[in-house]
């Protein structure tokens, strides 16, 4: 019972591949309202009995989701294991559950349980990089890309804030505000461009660049601004503090360089120097759109300024 990824504008299947972020995105958004917290966590728990999970047989700290089943054979189509895809169990489960996380067990497992269970794989040496610092995208590679080190900035201050709130696990806690901080200032400072402005891709293994790791996206950016507002509030929120300057600095920059105002728009992405290299930068997509305007109204909530 999981979501498959695709279907045409008459309801036909034209993929039928199950990915978990596809299910855990949408019990965290477009179903959270119709289920309770306790059909929220079995509803993850089932998922988990589901072939997108991996356990090994012969070590039991090497597990998580993987990418990818054919809904039709059940085959493994991608068996990676992404660290966006294995850090959406946090968000659901501290948006969905909240303070419950502690409240209730389905066959002895609270939710708090699962989530330690994420941040243990987590933070192990399959996805934390303890001698460059920051996360691999996935369990294959030793390259880090913004985006998903963004996500894993913003899982480890949840984590913060409901066992602070909670009073749980105080070593966990404060490992997680320190992943968090390593995080963010590694991005600032291997991953901020400050010639051109703005964050690029991603970077090898010790951060280093690589063909096209500089280019400029702006979903990567708008998850940035998100990134850095969220953790100046747990930061003291200082007026001067540098991520408040950073993400209002962002803003201005997408505005000035893929704001269309024939479409009223963002578009999709520019070069190292925020250049156009082909028809792909001038794309508008939703996601990416969706993300900054998500964006804007962070900006709002958190400063105030009707402009955002």
């Amino acid at each position: 019972n999981t979501y498959f990824r695709e279907g045409n504008e008459t309801g036909v299947i034209t993929d039928d591949k199950v990915y978990p972020i596809d299910n855990l995105l949408l019990y965290k958004t477009l179903l959270k309202d119709d289920m309770s917290a306790f059909e929220t966590f079995d509803t993850y728990l089932k998922l988990k009995e589901s072939p997108l999970w991996y356990q090994s047989s012969t070590e039991a700290d090497t597990y998580g989701f993987i990418r990818a089943v054919d809904n039709t054979t059940g085959q493994i189509i991608d068996d990676k294991r992404y660290l966006t895809d294995n850090l959406m169990p946090i968000f659901l489960l501290i948006e969905n559950i909240g303070n419950d996380i502690k409240s209730f067990t389905i066959n002895s497992i609270y939710p708090k349980d699962s989530i330690e269970e994420i941040f243990d794989l987590l933070d192990s040496t399959q996805f934390w990089d303890d001698i460059n610092e920051g996360f691999y995208d996935h369990n294959s590679t030793t390259y880090k890309y913004a985006e998903s080190n963004m996500h894993a900035v913003l899982a480890m201050l949840q984590i913060y804030r409901i066992y602070e709130e909670l009073n749980l696990n105080s070593v966990m806690k404060d490992r997680a505000f320190e992943l968090a901080n390593i995080t963010i200032n590694k991005l600032l400072d291997e991953l901020w461009d400050a010639s051109n402005g703005g964050f690029e891709s991603f970077g090898k293994n010790d951060w280093s660049e690589d063909t096209f790791s500089r280019y400029k996206y702006l979903q990567t950016n708008a998850l940035g601004i998100i990134t850095l507002l969220e953790y100046w509030i747990e930061s003291g929120m200082q007026s001067d503090s540098m991520y408040l300057q950073r993400a209002t600095y962002l803003f201005d920059k997408l505005e000035e360089e893929l704001w269309d105002s024939g479409w009223n728009a963002y578009e999709y992405s520019r070069d190292q120097i925020w250049g156009i290299w082909g028809d792909e930068n001038r794309e508008f997509e939703l996601e990416s759109n969706r993300k900054k305007m998500s964006a804007c109204l962070k900006l709002f909530e958190y400063t105030g300024n009707i402009t955002y």
